[in-house]
């Protein structure tokens, strides 16, 4: 039997040094170029500032330069900022429990020095100049007084250059610098009275004025594709719910079109998100995600935002409220938009204009009253309700029926010269969408609306072969790395698709005849909340009358015959 040997006196445990304990402080707050573009803006708006340059190179990796114009730090405190923990936001224990500012741990700052070379300015009104101050890798190389503006400009160059683990995980430039831009857009969309400017040289990747109303702001974070917002705004048991929801035919296959702000605080939280998909019910299908901006304030006391080392997540203090208070808010908007009740709007609105009717019996969808005699074969009496004659622009097969309903929340039901029509939504909006891609391929003038955020996907093969041929019909695709390629546009008609799925779908028909490919993508093709008047006009531009081998049918007819013999 082996004797165990007796324990060693060698420590075994041991404090690590300062330099190491930093670096692994820089790896949970600095995650990559955006993670210092967030911290560093927030410090920005945290000390007053209206205007907030950010500009990049080389994805950040790099250098950053961010530029601000808020109250400045005097040369004591410039110093004093790059110690860790150093902050101006706390003063009291208490203080945690009640913050009120975007940024509170004073990581920041020496976090970034310590894996980066960092060139620091500051200056208040009061003074007369400006405290400099150079460090590498943590440690403070000069401080000089230099002549400079007020407020603060933070140089930040050649980031995780002494942590070559960390720096060979950062993606493309392109790709870094996607996440700059979202990164200064997240912040000051939710600082309501701070502008920011994002470049790359003399590119502008980014420019949100101060003064820019809601809607710019909307129009920047959700993309101009985005034309009709709804605001909505409640306030019930001490929480005020704001903000901004869109058509349901804009939904996206992920959540980053969902942007949730908790007093002022850009936030992901998978409570808020269900609150918002609770209020929507059934109006987005399953696997889609509405786009929306919603903002919560709280008491600072009542919700806790100390929970995620990048300040990510929060954790309320009675989040049920929160949850209620939200579904509220979207169901009482979503209640006065026009598709809330599916095709209803749209489809009284088309159908009054043709109808001679008793107001107090109108109701959806409309009972035609008939008496006994018309059930026979004989000559048909006139109906209750007689059609009015239609406007002379309204020519056309589709836009000469009358739409009386709708069945199985699919299918608009129409009638149309004595017969009965049925007409297949999803492949109406396919048909129309397969036409708009086709005629402007033949005519040279299909154009790429770029994505707000470029979706990577992984594809190989085929995709690596034609990605460069792709453009000549709306997809803007490049390889950002090994086998990995970034969709940054798509043709107009199919924006709001599931990119993985359509370009999945545009690998597998490639080889076939345009027109296929063409067909196939047109699937993937988002289905607007058009009025029904505008979806059939649009299916007679489209000639969807017609049958095409590539394309599922749109309508059936039912003469009056043939619903008769079903009985």
């Amino acid at each position: 039997m082996t004797a165990t040997p007796p324990p060693s006196d060698e420590a075994r445990i041991r404090v690590l040094p300062s330099d190491l304990i930093d670096r692994i402080a820089a790896g949970e707050v600095i995650e990559r170029p955006a993670s210092v573009v967030k911290e560093l803006v927030e410090n920005a708006i945290d000390a007053g500032a209206r205007h907030i340059e950010v500009d990049v190179a080389d994805g950040g990796l790099s250098r950053l330069n961010i530029t601000d114009d808020g109250r400045g730090m005097s040369a004591r405190d410039t110093r004093t900022s790059l110690l860790r923990h150093a902050t101006s936001k706390l003063a009291h224990p208490d203080d945690l429990f009640a913050i009120r500012t975007l940024g509170f741990r004073g990581e920041a700052l020496s976090s970034i020095a310590s894996v980066s070379r960092m060139t620091l300015t500051s200056r208040r009104a009061s003074d007369a100049t400006a405290t400099r101050i150079v460090s590498v890798a943590g440690e403070v190389e000069s401080v000089t007084e230099v002549g400079a503006p007020v407020g603060t400009s933070i140089e930040v160059a050649d980031l995780f250059f002494n942590t070559p683990a960390r720096r060979k995980f950062m993606r493309s430039p392109a790709t870094e610098q996607a996440h700059v831009v979202e990164a200064a857009l997240r912040v000051v969309l939710g600082a309501s009275e701070c502008g920011i400017v994002v470049t790359n040289g003399e590119r502008r990747l980014l420019d949100v004025p101060e003064h820019a109303d809601d809607e710019a702001r909307l129009v920047a974070a959700l993309g101009a594709r985005v034309d009709k917002v709804y605001p909505f705004s409640l306030v019930r048991d001490d929480v005020r719910v704001s903000g901004y929801v869109t058509d349901p035919g804009v939904a996206r296959a992920d959540t980053k079109g969902m942007w949730f702000f908790v007093n002022g605080r850009f936030v992901r939280d998978r409570m808020l998100q269900r609150a918002v998909l609770d209020g929507y019910r059934s109006l987005v299908e399953r696997g889609r995600y509405p786009v929306c901006v919603v903002h919560i304030e709280v008491a600072a006391d009542a919700v806790d935002v100390n929970v995620h080392p990048q300040k990510l997540e929060v954790r309320f203090r009675d989040g049920q409220v929160v949850f209620r208070v939200i579904g509220a808010a979207l169901t009482e908007v979503l209640a006065g938009t026009p598709w809330m009740q599916g095709q209803l709007a749209g489809v009284r609105r088309a159908t009054e204009a043709y109808f001679e009717k008793e107001p107090e019996r109108w109701r959806y969808p409309t009972v035609v009253e008939r008496p006994l005699s018309a059930m026979a074969d004989g000559p048909r009496e006139p109906s209750r309700y007689v059609p009015l004659e239609l406007p002379l622009e309204r020519q056309g097969y589709f836009v000469g029926l009358t739409p009386i309903g709708e069945a199985l929340g699919r299918y608009i039901v129409c009638e149309g010269e004595g017969d009965l029509v049925l007409i297949d939504e999803q492949a109406a909006h396919q048909r129309i969408a397969y036409e708009r891609l086709r005629r402007e391929t033949a005519n040279g003038t299909i154009a790429s609306q770029p994505l707000l955020f470029p979706e990577t996907i992984a594809a190989s093969g085929a995709l690596e072969k034609h990605w460069e041929s792709l453009a000549a019909h709306g997809f803007e695709i490049e390889p950002v790395g090994p086998e990995r390629f970034a969709v940054r546009g798509l043709p107009a008609p199919l924006v709001g698709a599931d990119v993985p799925a359509l370009v999945g779908e545009l690998i597998a028909s490639l080889g076939r005849s345009q027109d296929e490919v063409l067909a196939r993508c047109a699937r993937y093709a988002p289905v607007s909340t058009a009025t029904v008047d505008a979806l059939l006009a649009a299916l007679d531009e489209s000639d969807a009358a017609s049958a095409t081998e590539h394309c599922p049918p749109v309508h059936r007819r039912l003469t009056e015959a043939e619903v008769r013999a079903l009985f």
